[in-house]
C-alpha cells in the first residue's frame, strides 16, 4: 500500500490554484466551441437564403413587358408565387441567424469574464508560489541550522583535540588543522524564522565564526573533551 505524501497548506494552495486555472481554461474552451457551433448555424443559414433580389429584378422586367403588351398577368402571377415563397423562406431564416448572432455576443461576454477570472487566478498563483517557496526555505533553513550546530561543535572538538595532541608531544598535530586554511564561519539566513529563533548568532549575518569564539570558548571545549576522555578512564592532563 502506497503512503500518500502529506502536503503542506502552501503546497496544497498552489495545487488548488493550478486546478482552478485549468478549470477556467476548460470553460473558456467550451465557450469557444459553442461560439463555433453558432457560427456554423449562421454560415449555413446564410448559404440557404434564397436569391430574392434576382426574382424582384425579373418581376420588374415582367411588369415592363406587360406594360408594353409583351407579357400577360398569368406570367406575372406565377413569378409572384415564386417570390412569395422565397420571401417566406427568408423570413424564416433571418430570426435563426439573428438568434445565433445574439448567442455569440452573450458567449463572448462570458469568455471575457472568464479571462478576467483567469488573470486574477494567475496573479494569485505568483503569490501562492511565493508562499510555498518561503515555507520550503523555512524547512531547509531549520535543517541548515541543525547541521550548522553539528559542524560548529565538531570544529571546536577538533580544535580541542589538536591542542591536547600538542600537549601530548605530537608535533604533527597541525595536520588536523593545517595552516592557511582560512577563516572558518557559517552564515545565517536572518530573514528565515527558523534561523531567527536559534538565538546563537555571532552577528545577524553569521551563525558560527571560529575567530569569534575567543580563548574562553576554546578552553571550555578543550576542558569538555578532557572530561569526556577522563570519564572513559583515560588519564589525560594534569601531569599525565
Amino acid at each position: 500500500m502506497t503512503t500518500q505524501k502529506q502536503l503542506s497548506p502552501q503546497h496544497q494552495a498552489v495545487l488548488n490554484n493550478q486546478a482552478a486555472v485549468a478549470d477556467t481554461q476548460r470553460q473558456i474552451g467550451s465557450l469557444q466551441s459553442a461560439i463555433a457551433q453558432q457560427q456554423t448555424i449562421i454560415t449555413r443559414s446564410r448559404a440557404a437564403l434564397p436569391d430574392v433580389a434576382a426574382l424582384e429584378r425579373e418581376r420588374q422586367d415582367k411588369l415592363a413587358a406587360v406594360a408594353l403588351g409583351q407579357g400577360t398577368q398569368v406570367d406575372l402571377a406565377a413569378l409572384d408565387e415564386q417570390l412569395a415563397a422565397r420571401k417566406a423562406e427568408t423570413k424564416k431564416l433571418h430570426p435563426k441567424i439573428e438568434q445565433a448572432e445574439q448567442t455569440i455576443a452573450g458567449l463572448e461576454r462570458k469568455i471575457e469574464e472568464m479571462r478576467g477570472a483567469e488573470t486574477k487566478l494567475r496573479e494569485q498563483h505568483r503569490m501562492r508560489l511565493r508562499d510555498l517557496l518561503y515555507a520550503e526555505a523555512e524547512v531547509v533553513g531549520a535543517a541548515y541550522i541543525a547541521a550548522a550546530e553539528i559542524v560548529a561543535e565538531s570544529y571546536r572538538n577538533i580544535n580541542a583535540i589538536a591542542s591536547l595532541l600538542k600537549d601530548a608531544g605530537d608535533s604533527t598535530a597541525h595536520v588536523l588543522l593545517p595552516q592557511g586554511y582560512g577563516r572558518v564561519y557559517l552564515p545565517c539566513f536572518n530573514s528565515l524564522e527558523s534561523n531567527k529563533k536559534r538565538g546563537m548568532f555571532v552577528t545577524p549575518q553569521v551563525f558560527f565564526d571560529a575567530e569569534s569564539d575567543g580563548r574562553g570558548a576554546y578552553l571550555a571545549w578543550r576542558d569538555a573533551v578532557t572530561k569526556r576522555l577522563r570519564a572513559d578512564g583515560i588519564q589525560i592532563g594534569e601531569g599525565s
